[in-house]
């Protein structure tokens, strides 16, 4: 991780496994980015939060969103989604 910091660049470590499990990977980074899908009615919902930043504030829910021709756009103003926890 010092070695990542020193570099003077943006690194994405990607893990997968259970959401809810502390990883050394997520105590060690500064920042920790969760992607989220589920089932709605039929519909495939893609949820995105995040569970740590630090040095910043950040939006704590969880909220869904789409990939499109435009790119990745999150829907702010929706109401967080519960059915991540």
């Amino acid at each position: 991780m010092k070695l990542l910091a020193g570099a003077n660049c943006t690194s994405l470590l990607i893990c997968e496994g259970d959401t809810r499990e502390l990883t050394m990977e997520s105590f060690l980074a500064r920042g920790v980015i969760k992607l989220h899908t589920t089932t709605v009615s039929g519909e495939k919902i893609r949820a995105i939060g995040i569970s740590k930043m630090r040095g910043t504030a950040f939006d704590e829910h969880i909220r869904p969103f789409s990939i499109g021709s435009s790119g990745i756009q999150v829907a702010a103003d929706e109401i967080a989604l519960e059915s991540f926890d």
